[in-house]
């Protein structure tokens, strides 16, 4: 979700080379939908690719839904209501102190042990760090 990250500029694509996926704290279980319907287009690598200034990192679930909470619109009851029906996917949103390589390793994983994901299409994993630049493959 980052505008800070230019995947193409960063990794010499060009503008028809790929698609983009991006989505708050790079869940993949987020855009599964999107992943499948990629695939079915006749994509065969997806490449998981995290940076290392990711604000999942810093942010928990409880502090997005406090935060909902505390600035909800004056119908406070549907509100509260509206949150409650997310809590289940906002508390597992962030990181914490987890390594970055694992993170994207989970990922990876999580995709690759997926029975929607054909046997030929390649998984791998990527970290962008923020401060020197630079793209490495983890996985």
């Amino acid at each position: 979700m980052d505008s800070r990250i230019y995947p193409h500029e960063q990794l010499g694509l060009g503008v028809n080379d790929t698609a983009i996926i991006r989505n708050a704290g790079g869940a993949v279980a987020e855009v599964l939908t999107t992943i499948l319907a990629c695939q079915k287009f006749g994509v065969r690598h997806f490449m998981v690719l995290k940076h290392t200034d990711c604000g999942g990192f810093r942010l928990q679930g409880r502090e997005i839904m406090e935060h909902y909470k505390a600035h909800a619109k004056s119908n406070l009851a549907l509100s509260v209501k509206a949150v409650e029906e997310v809590t289940s996917e906002i508390r597992e949103f962030g990181y914490g102190k987890t390594p970055i390589e694992e993170v994207v390793l989970n990922d990876v994983e999580f995709l690759r042990k997926n029975p929607l994901i054909y046997e030929d299409t390649v998984v791998s994993g990527w970290v962008f760090d923020d401060e020197t630049g630079k793209i490495r493959q983890v996985v």
